[in-house]
Order: C-alpha cells, then structure tokens, then sequence
C-alpha cells in the first residue's frame, strides 16, 4: 500500500521555480529519504505535504485520502502528520513529558503513559523525563522531537534535515536510534537530507531531487550503483567519469577494456566508475613486479600509473593516480593498511562492470 502519493506538483516564489512537477510515492511503513543539493526544492516539497502551504498545481494523497488537489486543501491539523524540524524545537519552558504530550489529548497528557512509552521507544532513560531541553545534549533533543512526533500516531512522520546539527559522531547514532524508533513504531517517514551516507545508509527507498523534480528513486543500492544520469552519479557518492567506446557490452578507455552493465549506449560514451571499483596493485614494489606476475595469472593487468597524492582517512584512504597513457587523473578509494606512497609506480585496474552514458 502507498502511504504518500505525490503527482505532478508545482510550486513557485515570484520568479522562482521550487517545484517543477514532482512525482513521489512513499510505500507505507517504510522510511523514504529526499535528498538533493541545497535550493532544489526539498524542503519546499516537505512542507506542502505537512499543509503549511499549498501547491500551484498537482494533487497529494495519504493512503486513499486526497488531502490536496483542484478544489481541496485540507488543513494541516488534520492531516494526521508528525514534523520534525532541523533544531527539533522542542518548549524551553516545558521538561521532556510535557513536551512529548503536547497536542495529545488532556487525560493521556496527566497519566504519562504515553510519553514514558516513547521515551523508551526512541532510546532514552526513564530519568530524562522531567528535564528541560537545555539540559539534554543535541542528540537527546533530537530523540524528543520525535518522540513528540510519534506520540499522537500520526499515519506519516516528516523529518527535515533533523541530524544537520548534530557532530559526526553523535549524528550517526541518532539517526540509526531515530529510524529504528519509525521502524519498530511501523511509522511511514519522509526524511528529507542532502546528506548521501545518511540516505543510503538509513532509507528503504531514496529519492533524489534536482531543479525541482524528482530525477530517480528507488531503493538505494540501485541508485548508487545504476544511477539514471550523471547528474545523480555524481550526486549519490564520489564518481570517476571517464570518456570511452562502448560496443556491445564492452567499454575501451584510458582504463582498458571494462565491462559495462546493461544498457542502450552504443558508441561515445562517458563511463562512470566508482573510485572503490579502481584497485591499485603493486605499491609495495613499485608495480613491476606485481603487473608481470598477473599477467602471467591470466588476471586483468591493468594500466600504468603514477600516485600523485594521498589522502588518509583511517579505515582507508583516497589515492590520486595519473593515467600513463592519457595523463588523465582519476582517483581511488583503497582499504587504510595498503596505501602506496606518493611518486609510487602501480598498476591500475578496475573491478566489475561500469555504468555507461552517452558522451554529452
């Protein structure tokens, strides 16, 4: 079932177009991430779903109910929708049971019930729950506010950038607490975030926005790996585009001979490689060595290459290389205990099939 249908909807400032005909469905029970660079819509999309404004054109619907479209708005208290705000803005004056009571009808609010329900739903100790919010940290702030959110069980929750905040660290483990709470609570979410690794780590479907329109959603291991353009490739992680011949199922490059996924291209086109996918062999000894001893193996021995840089980041790392042949550069991602040293002469080679587009 579809908890959220969203068909051809506009939305303009003056000049300024936010929303060029978005089309977005959100299956029920399941988190959706809307993500996108700043300025290209997505906000905008949020809030028009949540009611605080209504569109110029196109329908909404939740479930079987049409909540916006020709003749209809229907407002935003009784669109049954929890809102999550980037600072959570929670009642300074109110400690954290009241508010997650807050707009819960008065005998619920008295008893507490409901609010200790969910402060163990969404993670948090029993002994927070007479706090004021400037005495919790940013993260259990932001576990409040959608503990408030949940607490009137609303048919979909919206979350607008609500981990943007938050350090590295403490962002993670509130996003994973904070998805786990919608999962557990069976709660439809629409997550909006320009933040990649958070889509693609914590949605079941995403969805990504550009000048306005949604350009591809699914799941986001497809988009990541299949992207419907370059637009999303290089939005949706690191790519290495490089130019190449495609024939049949085979791409020649300044990389060699690779494979290419199913697809229409035939002739020019533009490769997109994950830097992940490009494997440097033989840094320990220069190459040589390494290179003689694949092809010997029948293995595929790539293409020199010269290591221009190196980026250290622990549990691995980014290497520049500069293609022997062409001079191109391209860059790798390699594990944190193989990193060859800058003016190191490898060998380069890429793993698995790549993603083809037509040469622009």
């Amino acid at each position: 079932m579809t908890a959220l249908t969203v068909s051809q909807v506009t939305k303009s400032f003056g000049a300024t177009t936010a929303l060029a005909g978005v089309d977005l469905q959100v299956p029920d029970g399941t988190v959706t991430a809307v993500l996108g660079p700043s300025g290209c819509g997505k906000t905008t999309l949020l809030r028009l779903v949540a009611g605080f404004g209504d569109p110029d054109g196109g329908t909404i619907d939740f479930g079987g109910e049409r909540v916006f479209g020709p003749g209809r708005s229907l407002p935003a208290q009784r669109r049954r929708v929890g809102y999550v705000p980037q600072e959570g803005a929670l009642f300074p004056h109110a400690d954290v049971t009241a508010n997650i009571g807050f707009g819960l009808p008065r005998a619920d609010r008295r008893a507490g019930r409901r609010a200790a329900e969910l402060l163990d739903l969404v993670g948090l100790d029993a002994s927070l729950a007479h706090r004021f919010p400037h005495q919790l940290s940013g993260g259990q702030q932001q576990r409040v506010a959608l503990a408030r959110a949940l607490a009137p069980r609303p048919s979909l929750v919206l979350l607008d950038e609500p981990f943007s905040s938050l350090d590295a660290a403490l962002r993670l483990s509130t996003a994973r607490a904070v998805v786990e709470a919608l999962r557990i609570n069976r709660t439809t979410a629409l997550l909006v975030t320009h933040d990649q690794n958070e889509a693609l780590s914590l949605a079941d479907q995403a969805a990504v926005m550009s000048a306005g329109r949604i350009v591809q959603a699914g799941p986001p291991q497809e988009i990541y790996r299949a992207p419907a353009s370059p637009v999303v490739a290089a939005f949706v992680g690191a790519a290495v585009f490089v130019p190449a011949v495609v024939t049949g199922r085979t791409a020649s490059c300044d990389l060699g001979e690779l494979a290419v996924r199913t697809g229409s291209v035939e002739g020019a086109a533009r490769l997109l490689v994950r830097p992940e996918q490009i494997r440097v062999d033989g840094a320990a000894d220069g190459g040589g060595a390494a290179a003689e001893e694949d092809a010997r193996d029948g293995g595929q021995a790539g293409v020199a290459a010269l290591v221009t840089a190196v980026s250290y980041f622990g549990h691995d790392a980014t290497v520049q290389l500069r293609l022997d042949g062409s001079g191109r550069t391209v860059t790798a991602r390699v594990p944190g205990n193989r990193l060859p040293e800058p003016g190191a002469r490898v060998r380069v080679a890429v793993d698995g099939p790549v993603t083809a587009f037509t040469a622009a």
